[in-house]
C-alpha cells in the first residue's frame, strides 16, 4: 500500500501568509493616508492668485493630487510586491536590479515625455496661466485654448493653432492677468495746438471710462 506524505511546517506557513497579509493592509492604509493629505498638502503649498473663484481653485488641487496620488500609489505597490517576494522566498535581488535597469531606460526613452509632466506640473502649481488667458510662451502670443500636463494649445490672431510642449515653456507672459494696459501712440501735426489737443484726449478718455459698455472693464480713466 502506497502511502502518501507531504512535510511542510503549517506554522510557518501561516507567519508567512500572515507577514502577505500585513505588507498589502499596510500599503491600503498608507495609501488611504496619502489620498487625505496629499490633497491639504497641496491646498497649503499652492499659489493662489487674487481673481481666481473657489471652483478654478478646487480643479487645479485635484488636478495636482490626482498626480502625485497615482505617482505614489505606482511606487508603494511596486515597493509591496517586492516585499511579498521576499516572504515568498524568491530572491528579489535580480528583480530589483532589473527594475533599476527598467527605469532607467524608460526614463531615457521617455525623458521628453517626463519633463513636459514636470513642467506642466509646475505650471499648473504655480499658476502660471490658465484657459482663455492671452499669453506668450515659446516667442507664440495667442489665447490658451488648451492646457494639461503635457502640452499647452494656443490660438493666435490669424486663427492658427499651436501646440507647444510644456518643457519647451521655460518664459511664459501672461497678458490678461489681473490687468493689461495699451500704449497708444496719437501723431499730430505740428502747427496743432498741444493743450487744445490733451483736453480732447482727455475728454474721449474720461468718456470710455463714463460708457456703461466699456467703463466696467477698466480699472481708471485712461490717460
Amino acid at each position: 500500500m502506497l502511502e502518501y506524505g507531504f512535510d511542510f511546517d503549517l506554522a510557518v506557513l501561516l507567519a508567512g501568509a500572515l507577514k502577505v497579509l500585513l505588507i498589502i493592509v499596510v500599503a491600503l492604509v498608507v495609501l488611504a493616508m496619502l489620498r487625505r493629505v496629499i490633497p491639504r498638502l497641496v491646498t497649503s503649498r499652492i499659489h493662489r492668485v487674487r481673481e481666481e473663484s473657489p471652483e478654478e481653485l478646487a480643479k487645479r488641487i485635484n488636478t495636482l493630487s490626482g498626480v502625485l496620488i497615482q505617482v505614489m500609489t505606482f511606487i508603494i505597490w511596486i515597493v509591496a510586491f517586492v516585499m511579498i517576494l521576499g516572504v515568498l522566498g524568491v530572491d528579489t535581488t535580480p528583480i530589483i536590479a532589473s527594475l533599476g535597469v527598467a527605469s532607467l531606460a524608460v526614463g531615457l526613452a521617455a525623458q521628453n515625455i517626463i519633463r513636459d509632466w514636470l513642467h506642466g506640473f509646475f505650471i499648473i502649481m504655480e499658476d502660471w496661466y490658465r484657459i482663455d488667458e492671452v499669453v506668450t510662451i515659446a516667442g507664440i502670443s495667442g489665447l490658451v485654448v488648451g492646457f494639461n500636463l503635457r502640452r499647452t494649445t494656443l490660438r493666435d490672431l490669424d486663427g492658427t493653432m499651436h501646440i507647444i510642449p510644456n518643457n519647451k515653456v521655460e518664459l511664459a507672459s501672461n497678458r490678461s492677468r489681473e490687468w493689461a494696459r495699451i500704449n497708444l501712440n496719437v501723431a499730430v501735426a505740428y502747427k496743432e495746438n498741444l493743450s487744445l489737443v490733451w483736453q480732447l484726449v482727455d475728454t474721449i478718455c474720461q468718456d470710455f471710462k463714463n460708457d456703461p459698455t466699456w467703463g466696467q472693464h477698466m480699472i481708471s480713466v485712461p490717460k
